[in-house]
């Protein structure tokens, strides 16, 4: 169990260094797309959420619906991706079950402003589509070298050796649905009584089916 995943909490402003036009804006529509998925809000109604006037803001700083949503995408997994590197120095990753923790944990770390899980949310939205969203690539797809949640993936993998990394990806991709599934279930709210233990069994039951 990692202590340490209540004393991270992060929002898309504290990530991105400032509270401007365009981290409310990511903010607000994280929240509202969490709850009501893409195709359920619009624009304007994100800019009023916002604290907008103008109810084009979305348009005028993104472009429009896709590059709002990558943007959200694009931010919030570069921080999964700073806290899962920490904290696979800050111990060894010797077993799935750690393996899994790491990949996990950081999800429970990225908040809203009401110390909220929208993210979990708002990621569970884009995970239980059949298709993706338009024109979104998630920030992974296309990672380099050097990414810490791909070497993740590589050493969960090599617990597995029976199985192709393909399998172990497919694996991996449905079972986080639980974790997402677990934080939303909690009205998104950090300050639920008890989420972190369930999470922890969560993780827990992840490890054996992966390995099933």
């Amino acid at each position: 169990m990692l202590a340490d995943v209540t004393t991270h909490a992060t929002t898309i402003p504290a990530i991105a260094g400032r509270n401007g036009t365009r981290e409310r804006l990511m903010a607000a529509a994280e929240q509202l797309v969490g709850v009501r998925g893409s195709d359920g809000v619009s624009l304007e109604e994100i800019a009023r959420q916002a604290g907008q006037a103008n109810k084009y803001a979305v348009q005028y700083h993104f472009g429009g619906r896709s590059e709002l949503l990558q943007a959200i995408l694009d931010i919030r997994i570069a921080q999964l991706d700073v806290r899962r590197r920490a904290l696979m120095e800050d111990g060894a990753v010797e077993d799935v079950h750690r393996a899994l923790t790491i990949f996990v944990m950081p999800l429970a770390e990225q908040v809203d402003e009401a110390d909220g899980f929208s993210f979990a949310r708002f990621l569970l939205q884009y995970s239980l589509r059949l298709t993706p969203w338009p024109a979104i690539a998630h920030p992974l797809a296309s990672a380099g070298e050097g990414r810490a949640t791909l070497e993740l993936f590589g050493r969960l993998a090599g617990f597995l050796p029976d199985r192709t990394k393909a399998d172990v990806g497919r694996r991996l991709q449905q079972l986080l649905q639980l974790p997402l599934v677990l934080l939303a279930s909690y009205e998104g709210v950090r300050s639920s009584p008890g989420w972190r233990q369930p999470l922890d069994e969560t993780i827990a039951m992840m490890a054996a089916a992966i390995t099933a």
